[in-house]
């Protein structure tokens, strides 16, 4: 399993991931999100969102490979962190 650490250039905090390549299947995603990352159950899930939408927008570029990714603790759901994911899957994808 390949660790990578990305960082956007207005992002002040890298995403990590951890990818694998497998024989064949679809992509498969994996998040950790804990109550560090938010206090709130409500602000999880909307980073739960964000990072399954850029993930579901880039999935049939990226084979097949498990993906696992771990935003920074304390990161905001919006729409600039789904753009940087959306990026950091098209890059996998290459």
């Amino acid at each position: 399993m390949a660790e990578d650490t990305v960082s956007a250039p207005t992002a002040s905090k890298p995403v990590r991931r951890r990818r694998a390549s497998r024989a064949a299947g679809p992509a498969r995603l994996g998040m950790l999100i804990s109550r560090r990352h938010a206090a709130a159950a409500t602000e999880r899930n909307r980073i739960k969102r964000c990072i399954r939408e850029a993930f579901r927008l880039e999935q049939g570029k990226l084979g097949s490979i498990d993906v696992l990714v771990r935003p920074p603790y304390g990161q905001q759901a919006s729409a600039q962190m789904t753009q940087r994911l959306r990026e950091m899957f098209g890059r996998l994808a290459s």
